[in-house]
């Protein structure tokens, strides 16, 4: 299980203070190897020319296949935890403020220049591998792991915080579970110096005005260039897992990775949408590419209890941990054969998705971020379980964080402005993922990489539409797959006066969750679920989890870390099972997190 921790001081007796330095080290890197499972190795110490001690840091793992690790030398140590691009012979060293916008990928970098005798910490441009920092007796702490910063400095569980995870089961932006421990925003670096720290955005999602006047074709065509030559230079060479479902994206992704000569073989996991093996072996097959269907392992039930601490490090407290020990568990064995894989999230950024609360009222420059929040951002999951007034708190401040990413984009299109919120949200969710991959593989979001966003980006929402460019980008680049079925109902070609019969699936699913969105915020519960089908007993695996936690002393129903949270009937529903497993997953990931750190509401 790969990442860092470190210490770097920020004041001149903190400095001077190396006892102080290495009690922080020390510490964190006892929390990183318990919650963890592995020690972190500490980096040679590289001196400034005035012969001052630089920071102290730890580090385990990283993948040199895909840009990772330690390059150090006489200039001071460059540490990059995740993939990154260029490759590190080609990159800067060591990387400050001025050099950083030369990479890319979904890496964190920590590096040390030890002729100015400063040290720069930063976050790729979606925080997809995230960084956490804390400040104490002069000193900034920095982990890869906000659990490992704070079962080392036990600070207090922010409520807020922690409710807004029960209710929307994720978290983006700077905020964690806990008061103080803080997470770098994306294309943040901080400076350390004897200045201080200085903190600044080094990227930002811009227009390309030149993309944005582009035809519909011409478009199609600017596409399937930058993702294809984007893809060859910085993903062929290596083999590597890719994620077929049978949906657009991971399609698309597989189409652009096969243009561009990138070795792959795919997996679908067994997941709630029933034709998601089928059309992606149907798929598969039509195009002989290599792939599996990893099921679980038919006793998953018995073995979830031994996976929930390990998950819970993964997940690092951001995600659900029933649900996570499901997907840790298939990556694992995927890990045997190939250590790397391909994600297609972000694919939403070709289509409409970002923006679809915005189809009826394409005239708006300002979007509706309520309006957004309760159709995108707060998913019903059955049941409430919080107590009063935490739904509406964690409304209130999503929409107050979306607005200063919306803002951050005033005088473009609402559409354009929903775009850069929904990266702000669903990257920093994707790179959760990607991050709890690295338990057992190293993950990388192709539709991430800055070419590939930046010219979607730019791409006007009337070519976006309906899934217009992804159909015309399928036809291009194979219009018998494009053929094929979807699970949206419909196959990915451009809707045509011959083909709009087939079409009409596509128009029903879409209505259908519509109607379950709303009712969703009006009743609190779908009127027209979609089916559901398990690979796996999904209700003896949610008792079994509850079961050991309980025998373990984690869990007590009357003594629930969590109390303040919840409500009398929730604390109820969630004793019965009644509540959603994806409900209980959360509450039962925040109960582990703080008995895992030692820290309480």
């Amino acid at each position: 299980m790969s990442g860092f921790v470190g210490v770097v001081a920020t004041t001149p007796a903190a400095r001077d203070d190396r006892d102080l330095v290495a009690r922080h080290l020390a510490g964190l890197s006892a929390a990183f190897a318990r919650l963890r499972g592995t020690t972190p190795a500490p980096l040679a110490d590289a001196p400034d020319p005035a012969g001052r001690p630089g920071p102290a840091f730890a580090a385990v793992g990283g993948d040199p296949a895909v840009g990772g690790g330690l390059v150090a030398d006489e200039r001071g140590w460059t540490l990059v935890h995740g993939a990154c691009h260029p490759a590190a012979s080609e990159r800067p060293h060591p990387v400050t403020a001025e050099t950083i916008t030369v990479l890319d990928g979904q890496c964190s970098v920590v590096s040390h220049d030890a002729r100015r005798g400063s040290t720069l910490i930063a976050t790729d441009r979606f925080a997809a591998a995230p960084v956490h920092v804390a400040e104490q007796d002069g000193l900034l702490l920095v982990a890869s792991s906000a659990l490992v910063l704070a079962a080392h400095l036990r600070p207090a569980v922010d409520p807020e915080t922690a409710g807004a995870f029960l209710v929307a089961g994720y978290q983006f932006g700077a905020r964690t579970h806990w008061r103080g421990v803080r997470r770098l925003e994306p294309g943040t670096a901080l400076t350390v110096d004897e200045r201080g720290v200085t903190a600044h955005t080094w990227w930002r999602p811009t227009v390309d005005r030149d993309v944005e006047a582009l035809s519909l074709d011409d478009a199609t065509d600017h596409l399937l260039e930058v993702a294809t030559r984007t893809y060859r230079e910085r993903l062929a060479g290596q083999k590597t897992w890719i994620d077929l479902t049978g949906g657009y994206d991971s399609r698309l992704m597989a189409l652009l990775l096969e243009r561009a000569g990138v070795p792959f073989v795919g997996n679908t996991r067994m997941t709630s949408i029933g034709s998601d093996v089928e059309l992606a072996q149907e798929l598969s097959r039509l195009k002989r590419w290599d792939w599996e269907a990893k099921p679980l392992p038919e006793d998953w039930a018995s073995r979830v209890p031994g996976e929930l601490d390990r998950t819970l490090a993964a997940g690092d407290a951001r995600l659900e941990v029933l649900q996570l020990a499901r997907v840790a568990g298939i990556r694992r064995d995927m890990a045997t054969s190939i250590p790397r894989l391909l994600s297609a999230g972000g694919g939403e950024h070709l289509q409409y998705y970002a923006w679809s609360t915005e189809i009826l009222t394409p005239w708006r420059r300002e979007p509706d971020l309520g309006r957004w929040v309760d159709m995108i951002g707060l998913k019903p999951s059955g049941p409430e379980v919080v107590a009063g007034g935490v739904r509406a708190a964690t409304r209130r401040r999503l929409v107050a964080d979306l607005e200063m990413v919306s803002g951050a984009h005033a005088g473009e299109p609402s559409s354009r402005r929903l775009d850069a919120v929904y990266a702000a949200k669903s990257a920093a969710h994707f790179g959760a993922y990607r991050a709890a991959d690295d338990l057992d593989v190293t993950a990388q979001l192709p539709f991430y990489l800055e070419p590939v966003f930046s010219a979607a980006f730019s791409v006007p929402r009337r070519h976006r539409g309906g899934f217009r460019l992804m159909r015309r980008m399928m036809e291009r680049l194979d219009p018998v797959a494009a053929a094929l079925e979807t699970t949206r109902g419909g196959p990915a070609l451009p809707m045509r006066p011959s083909t709009a019969g087939r079409y009409l699936p596509y128009y029903r699913l879409l209505g259908r969750k519509g109607l379950n969105k709303v009712s969703g915020q009006v009743v609190g519960r779908p009127l027209m679920p979609l089916p559901q089908t398990y690979g796996w007993d999904e209700s003896g695996s949610v008792r079994a989890a509850v079961a050991h936690l309980v025998e373990r002393g984690t869990l007590d129903w009357d003594r629930l870390r969590t109390r303040s949270l919840l409500s009398e009937a929730g604390v109820e529903r969630l004793r019965g099972f009644q509540a959603s497993s994806a409900t209980l997953g959360r509450v039962l990931t925040l109960e582990l997190a703080l008995e895992a750190t030692g820290t309480s509401l």
